[in-house]
Order: C-alpha cells, then structure tokens, then sequence
C-alpha cells in the first residue's frame, strides 16, 4: 500500500517484472508528495506506484533516446569530417534541388 504522511516517506512497490515486486521507502520533499498524491487524484495514474513506476520508465526511455541521439550526432560529425562524404551530400542536394523546389512551390 502507497501512503505519504506528510512530511514525509513513501513505501512503494516496485515491480521487477510482472511476478516479482520489492517494496522500497524513499524520503520526499512535502511538496513532491504533495504532487504525487494530486497526480494520482487527477487520474494520471491509479495509484502512486504506478505513477512512480510510469515516471522512472519515462526517464529511462528519455535516457536511451539521449543516449542514442549523440551517438547519432557523434556519427554525424564524424561522417562530415570525411570530404567525400560532403561531396556526396552536396550531389545528392544538387540533383534534388529542383524536386525540391517543385514541392514547396505547391505546399
């Protein structure tokens, strides 16, 4: 069971998979317990475990597309520190840049 007294200690299950769960206490700030308790109240989640546990998946998807966007970025700059590759992108604009025009002309 979720409760936040106020001041403040959350026990929270968090589940490791759909069998296994570990009960877990965290001291919050009055005003983030606050906050979890009005979310939940608002419908965001049906409980604060699972608001809690929503969160932390969140976070962790933000994480891994951060993760995988300066990877991306890293690979970017590293493909445009390669003249040829800049040459074939200026080719490739080049041979589209007609196309190009002929669509936003009509947008």
């Amino acid at each position: 069971m979720d409760t936040v007294v106020t001041g403040v200690a959350v026990s929270a299950s968090v589940h490791y998979n759909s069998h296994m769960s570990v009960s877990k206490t965290f001291r919050l700030s009055e005003e983030t317990a606050r906050a979890l308790e009005d979310l939940v109240a608002a419908g965001r989640a049906p409980n604060q475990t699972a608001l809690i546990e929503e969160l932390i998946r969140r976070e962790r998807l933000r994480l891994r597309i951060a993760e995988e966007e300066a990877e991306l970025d890293r690979q970017w700059q590293e493909a445009m520190a390669d003249p040829a590759f800049r040459e074939e992108q200026a080719d490739i604009h080049d041979e589209f840049a007609l196309a190009d025009e002929e669509i936003w002309a009509g947008l």
